[in-house]
């Protein structure tokens, strides 16, 4: 019985022995390779896996992510790649790797229009222009005449004192062709407080309550009527 099993366990031994060989003979260690498929994951800002995104291997477009984010690339050589990631109202993300291992897997977080903007109003409201800025123009590279997008950067504008390139932005979303109450009741303010022209301010109050009943609004209208 005690030989039967040492028998067993020297077979075993032998035979882990012959499978390690293989595997070293035949090039299947994890570093040992000319090409190997590259597997990835892609997430948005909220950790939420992003499907349907195309994935880009030095320009060359290779595969796209499933429900799950996931993407397999096969036959990518070893060394450095570009990989660049796109889908429709995302940020483009691209970044070069070195990819020198078969159990490598890459993972890549993408931000979506509206978690830019969001991003933007938060930094806003915490008074930080330049990271404001800098969301609000990378939203505008993924949608560069949103409404929303053109409405929070006059509010930006606004809150800097530059009221002008703020005017302009609530313009151009009328421009568009989006005539919303609140983007006339912006241009109202701008020119009443920031530029001191209360006819403006007038015509802009009476295009808002043409498209919205507001008492407020319409008493302070005539407010600005009676001023002489």
């Amino acid at each position: 019985m005690r030989k039967n099993k040492r028998i067993q366990a020297i077979a075993g031994g032998i035979l882990l022995i012959a499978l390690l060989s293989c595997a070293t003979e035949s090039g299947k260690t994890p570093y040992d390779f000319k090409t190997a498929p590259l597997i990835g994951m892609l997430y948005d800002r909220e950790n939420k896996p992003c499907a349907g995104a195309s994935v880009f291997i030095d320009g060359i477009e290779k595969a796209s992510t499933d429900i799950n984010g996931r993407f397999a690339v096969p036959g990518v050589s070893r060394g450095t790649h570009t990989v660049a990631v796109k889908k429709e109202g995302y940020e483009k993300e691209e970044f070069t790797f070195e990819f020198l291992s078969r159990s490598q897997v890459v993972y890549l977080r993408v931000y979506s229009f509206d978690q830019l903007l969001d991003e933007a109003e938060a930094a806003i409201a915490e008074r930080s222009w330049a990271e404001a800025e800098d969301l609000i123009e990378r939203a505008k590279a993924v949608r560069r005449d949103d409404p929303v997008g053109l409405f929070l950067e006059a509010v930006l504008f606004n809150e800097q004192k530059q009221y002008h390139e703020a005017k302009e932005r609530l313009e151009r979303i009328i421009d568009l062709g989006y005539r919303e109450p609140y983007v006339y009741l912006a241009l109202a303010d701008i020119h009443q407080y920031g530029l001191d022209d209360r006819e403006s301010a007038a015509a802009c109050l009476e295009e808002y309550l043409a498209l919205k009943d507001d008492d407020d609004v319409r008493n302070r209208l005539e407010g600005l009527r009676a001023q002489p």
